[in-house]
């Protein structure tokens, strides 16, 4: 590494944990924009361009049913190979990471869609992150099991959530107790 001009050796376990972070970084930074969506119906196809117009039909219907708008993905594609009759996640890549988390903020009007109340949607997490998230779910769950309550995972972290408040809505004053300005 260079430094000011002289050259400062660095242990080798510190590089390689400086680009293992790197490599880290440019993987989410790649998948910033991307949703993963399970148990999704995979159509039969004859050839792949069929079955990927179908994976992009059945794709504007779940966001139509949702968002009532429609979405135009960049790329779509299903992930690993076709298995019997076992439905693949679909991948899929959209143009701004302000449409992905609209789509996952309306995800839970999932279940009371008929056509999509088994269908899951996921953000696309690095490998990394999918260990790093098993772990805080398993805790999540001990720490339910415990006993504790309004709890959450929110950016990484298991946080305790506030119950929201309802509140009352204001009444007008009686008409003898208004007073009128003149």
């Amino acid at each position: 590494m260079y430094l000011g001009g002289h050259s400062i050796p660095i242990p080798k376990h510190i590089q390689t944990e400086i680009e293992t972070k790197f490599k880290e970084c440019t993987l989410r930074e790649q998948r910033r924009n991307n949703l993963v969506i399970f148990q999704l119906q995979e159509e039969p196809a004859t050839s792949q361009n069929e079955r990927q117009q179908k994976d992009k039909q059945a794709f504007r219907e779940l966001c139509s049913a949702i968002l009532e708008e429609e979405i135009h993905p960049t790329k779509l594609y299903r992930l690993g190979p076709k298995i019997g009759n076992k439905t693949r996640p679909l991948k899929v890549e959209l143009s701004e990471n302000q449409t992905k988390h609209k789509i996952l903020k309306n995800a839970i009007k999932l279940k009371d869609t008929p056509n999509f109340n088994s269908t899951a949607i996921a953000p696309d997490y690095t490998p990394q992150q999918l260990e790093e998230r098993r772990l805080l779910v398993k805790e999540l769950r001990r720490r339910k099991a415990n006993g504790e309550t309004n709890i959450q995972i929110r950016s990484g972290k298991i946080t305790t959530v506030q119950p929201r408040q309802t509140v009352e809505p204001r009444q007008a004053p009686a008409a003898e107790n208004r007073q009128d300005f003149q």
